[in-house]
């Protein structure tokens, strides 16, 4: 996956005092405290136009055809760098925060907001209260903001006197590893790393968001517990032995004549046929006949058994060469599976959570005449996706010497 950069807006935020709360959709529900000694209580309009529950949106639609990389980008990068912000509800959010949401929500137009409340004289922008929470209001459903709170800003004229609305840039390394649509609601779970090859993972987030025709709301933009993952609960429950005995039938996964596999859906029907005959041998093994010497098994069962181990792949009965398919009757024919991996010895080396519900497992190999533990001939790295019904494959390859 590429890397993906984003260049947004973003203002160098001042300090903050105390003051009062208003609620979006309602009223003022707390006086300012006698230390802030404000004379006036900032105001609050909410949006006429988005205050309500929005109809089914026509917008979710295309929403829900955005490739992953553009999801990213246009809702998630943003986002994570102009605040990294952490709440499941919005009422959560604090006052400089919901500022910081209000300049990022300006991020498409924000030079016609610079025309409106740029003010030469001064040299700073004035932006009146009520026109912040309109458009807080815009993509947020229910907020407190206090804007007393703000030293930025000034109870007289009930605006907010800022230097900058803009001036922040960046760039976000990120992966979806879950995504789902209900209604007008985009849930993501979004894996964040350091590295731009995706090997070393530093947070998850999970996010919703509500669409409208027009907009959309930010639900939540929640810091996972990776106690909670599927990975780390799969590696958690797992035995060493059974990651090991999992895992090496990775490696008889092949294309062609090469070892391993970047992608499953490039791997051969020929070396699927041949995989799924190695990795549930004794499942296989009762469909011989001893006296035509052949295997007659079931496509079914070949299928059945690669939907085990693969989330995905393109398995052609009719290209089978070292096998002959019936279509009549269903059953790949053959004399012989193949062979597994290569001789040698295998040794779990690490297994580590990379996502949400990816693991990587490295195997050590080396030739029989040396043992594993004195030199390390070669190393073998498997990843693999936990879903419900166990771990797919996503790729294998073995790594140059060492030792």
């Amino acid at each position: 996956m590429k890397k993906l950069s984003l260049i947004l807006t973003f203002i160098l935020i001042s300090a903050l005092v105390a003051g009062c709360t208003v609620q979006i959709g309602g009223s003022v529900s707390a006086s300012p405290p006698e230390t802030a000694q404000i004379s006036a209580v900032p105001s609050a309009k909410p949006s006429s136009t988005h205050s309500a529950e929005p109809s089914e949106s026509l917008y979710i639609a295309e929403v829900t055809a955005m490739a992953d990389e553009e999801i990213l980008y246009t809702y998630v990068n943003g986002l994570e760098i102009v605040g990294s912000f952490d709440f499941s509800e919005t009422s959560e959010l604090m006052t400089n925060q919901l500022y910081t949401l209000f300049l990022y929500s300006l991020n498409n137009d924000y030079m016609t907001y610079e025309k409106r409340w740029y003010d030469a004289d001064t040299d700073m922008y004035i932006i009146p209260v009520d026109e912040i929470t309109e458009q807080l209001g815009t993509v947020l459903k229910s907020f407190f903001f206090n804007a007393a709170l703000l030293d930025i800003y000034d109870s007289d004229t009930d605006t907010v006197v800022a230097p900058f609305i803009s001036g922040f840039g960046g760039e976000i390394l990120s992966r979806v590893a879950e995504r789902s649509t209900d209604g007008n609601v985009l849930r993501l779970t979004v894996d964040f790393y350091e590295d731009e090859d995706f090997n070393f993972l530093m947070e998850t987030k999970q996010y919703e968001f509500e669409f409208y025709d027009g907009g959309y709301y930010i639900l939540k933009s929640e810091a996972v517990d990776y106690r909670d993952t599927p990975a780390v609960g799969y590696l958690g429950r797992a035995a060493e032995e059974e990651l090991f005995n999992y895992f090496i039938k990775a490696t008889y996964l092949g294309s062609g004549e090469n070892f391993g596999f970047a992608d499953p859906l490039e791997i051969s029907t020929d070396d699927l046929f041949r995989f799924a005959g190695l990795a549930e041998s004794d499942r296989i093994d009762a469909m011989y006949d001893a006296g035509d010497e052949l295997y007659y098994i079931p496509l079914s069962d070949i299928t059945e058994i690669l939907d085990g181990y693969l989330e995905e792949y393109n398995f052609i009965p009719a290209e089978l060469f070292h096998a002959k398919y019936d279509s009549k009757t269903g059953l790949c024919t053959t004399s012989h599976l193949g062979f597994g991996a290569s001789a040698g010895n295998y040794a779990l080396f690490s297994a580590q959570v990379v996502g949400w519900d990816l693991l990587e497992v490295l195997l050590s190999f080396a030739y029989e005449d040396a043992p594993v533990d004195v030199y390390i001939e070669n190393l073998i790295v498997i990843r693999g996706k936990v879903t419900d019904d166990g771990v797919k494959f996503i790729s294998c390859y073995i790594t140059e010497p060492v030792g």
